[in-house]
């Protein structure tokens, strides 16, 4: 996380240095982002640039963590629409991200996002405990499932991550077109709906 110093500037400097790390994490994965472009994009000092952070991994794990958070925001008003039912949700959560990474100049982003999500194994449907009032599990319809506990919700949303968030990776890394990932994303969340034994 950014240090102390960072979020006491100004919010259009704050501002100016997260679009200069956005616009190098636009071009390149992060062992290819260079400090250089992004004090140079900044207009600050090199000095500076480690006032604010500790390194440029911690700078992109900030934007990152940013992006999280709005996804997690627009996955409650999605989980809303759909009466808390995760797996409508999930299908929905993927077409508004693949149709944000389908811009052009916001493609190169989105691939190293989800690469930099699949390389840590970040779940971007995992919530804080400390937040739960403010976090998606309030959004999800409980009654749906028999989960025993909150536990046993953790452990599911783990695995709805972790296959949504293959799925966007097939798209963005142009492994999949959009249409067979959805369909293959689709099978597996019926799967987890229907099971698989007999």
């Amino acid at each position: 996380m950014p240090k102390e110093t960072f979020f006491n500037l100004n919010p259009e400097k704050r501002r100016k240095i997260e679009e200069a790390i956005l616009e190098e994490f636009s071009k390149t994965p992060i062992e290819k982002a260079s400090i250089s472009n992004i004090i140079t994009n900044a207009n600050i000092p090199r000095g500076s640039f480690y006032q604010y952070f500790e390194d440029k991994e911690d700078a992109i794990k900030y934007i990152i963590e940013n992006f999280i958070e709005t996804e997690q925001k627009k996955m409650c008003e999605i989980l809303k629409s759909t009466n808390g039912n995760i797996f409508d949700a999930s299908l929905s959560i993927f077409d508004h991200i693949i149709e944000r990474a389908m811009i052009p100049e916001k493609f190169k982003l989105y691939k190293n996002i989800f690469s930099e999500l699949r390389r840590n194994n970040t779940n971007f449907f995992k919530v804080k405990k400390e937040n739960l009032k403010n976090n998606m599990e309030l959004c999800i319809n409980k009654e749906m499932f028999k989960f025993e506990n909150d536990e046993e919700l953790y452990s599911f949303l783990e695995i709805v991550n972790c296959i949504t968030r293959i799925a966007i990776l097939d798209v963005v890394s142009k492994r999949k077109t959009d249409k067979d990932a959805k369909e293959n994303l689709k099978r597996q969340l019926d799967m987890l709906k229907f099971g698989v034994l007999k």
